[in-house]
């Protein structure tokens, strides 16, 4: 995942806000696998979310983040 990515999925100015939310929460944690991100309410994100969420090991991160009206489901395994 992008910072790209985001801003293509979501617009530029969320998908680079919620890319700055995923580089603060991941910074120190040189082994974080599995980085994903959902807009909450999209079932298809959701599920996607959660498919990335089970492939990963070794604990796990999430945050819920508001940005506007939206709502954003954001995580990450730490990895070994």
């Amino acid at each position: 995942m992008t910072r790209e990515e985001l801003a293509e999925r979501y617009g530029s100015d969320t998908g680079d806000r919620v890319w700055e939310r995923i580089e603060f929460n991941t910074r120190g944690k040189l082994h974080a696998t599995h980085i994903r991100v959902c807009e909450v309410g999209n079932l298809v994100e959701e599920q996607a979310y959660e498919k990335i969420k089970e492939e990963g090991c070794c604990g796990e991160f999430e945050l819920d983040y508001a940005y506007g009206e939206r709502q954003f489901r954001i995580g990450f395994n730490y990895g070994h």
